[in-house]
């Protein structure tokens, strides 16, 4: 077994630690981290990949790979990112990443990489859609929680103006009409 395995494990683990900065700008005191954030990303990305009839492995891994490099360069918002290219720094530290992850994995991820930062294929887009709506969902979640502000709701329409797919937008509808105390209700009812 390689050592780039066990590598790669404990550097995806610190992404446990690394709070996503813009949710603190916005005044949200405890914000979700950058794993919590990637790990339902993931989830939204297989959704949106099965309602779009795309590659929904491939949707996932993109997903699951889009934030991995933060924990090389921290979270960017966009207040930071106005100072340096934060795309061509972000692209840098993912391909550095997947050099140092077993080979046919890393191989696998910089192809991943390099296709998600062109944006060009359905899956790419539907995984920058999973990435933009999960913001949204949290958005939503810590409106619900008693939150407010300007900036939450500026997201959440920079949001609404970004999504490409149809069922990303529809989904942002159902969610938008929604508590995310819902799913507790659902989970509860005898079947």
């Amino acid at each position: 077994m390689e050592n780039s395995a066990a590598n790669l494990l404990f550097e995806v683990g610190s992404l446990k630690n690394i709070p996503r900065h813009g949710w603190l700008k916005a005044g949200i005191k405890f914000p979700e981290t950058i794993a919590e954030h990637s790990m339902r990303a993931a989830v939204l990305g297989w959704v949106l990949a099965d309602m779009e009839n795309a590659d929904t492995d491939k949707v996932t891994k993109m997903c699951l790979l889009h934030d991995i490099a933060e924990s090389r360069i921290g979270d960017l918002d966009s207040v930071a990112a106005k100072y340096f290219d934060k795309k061509k720094t972000e692209l840098k530290a993912q391909l550095d990443l997947s050099r140092n992850m077993p080979k046919r994995m890393g191989r696998e991820a910089a192809e991943l990489y390099r296709e998600m930062d062109a944006g060009r294929t359905r899956e790419a887009i539907i995984a920058k859609d999973a990435d933009r709506l999960e913001m949204f969902v949290q958005a939503h979640e810590y409106e619900n929680a008693g939150h407010s502000g300007r900036i939450l709701k500026e997201w959440k329409d920079s949001v609404k103006r970004t999504l490409k797919t149809k069922s990303a937008k529809a989904l942002l509808l159902i969610v938008e009409r929604s508590s995310f105390e819902n799913w507790w209700d659902f989970a509860r009812k005898p079947r």
